[in-house]
Parts: structure tokens; sequence; C-alpha cells
């Protein structure tokens, strides 16, 4: 399963995938924290959508929106 972090602003939306090892649950509830309180998370990410490729997301609670926490199938990359 691939797993992204979307967050919004009043005028952008940006999305990034999260590692495998992620757990949703933790991220969602780090974000809640963030925007109620208007404080900043910091979550690891892919670049590239490639595992060894990571860079860190920080988050700005008083400047999101809206945030998305999502699994969704692999996609397939070859065709049988």
């Amino acid at each position: 399963m691939a797993k992204y972090l979307i967050l919004g602003g009043s005028d952008a939306r940006s999305a990034w995938r999260l590692p495998a090892e992620t757990e949703i649950a933790h991220v969602e509830s780090a974000l809640k924290s963030a925007l109620a309180a208007g404080s900043v998370e910091v979550f690891e990410c892919e670049m590239n959508d490639d595992p060894r490729q990571r860079a860190r997301v920080i988050v700005n609670g008083r400047a999101v929106s809206y945030a998305a926490v999502f699994e969704e199938p692999e996609k397939r990359t070859t065709g049988f």
C-alpha cells in the first residue's frame, strides 16, 4: 500500500508519499494536534516515490487549511 500526506492552504495544495513504515494513526494524531494548536510538526517523506531518497516536510499548523492522510494500492509499473 502506498501512503500519502496531502496539505492545502489558501492558495496551494501539496502531496507527499510517506514511507511504508509510517503509521497512519500517528500522522493523523500529529496533524490534529498541529492544526488545533497552530504548532509545527515534521514528517519524513519519500522523494520521487523512491524509498531511498528521503526528505522532511515541516507542517505549520497555522498555515494549513486542510490535511488528508490516506493509503491506496500500489500502481503497477509493468504490464502483463
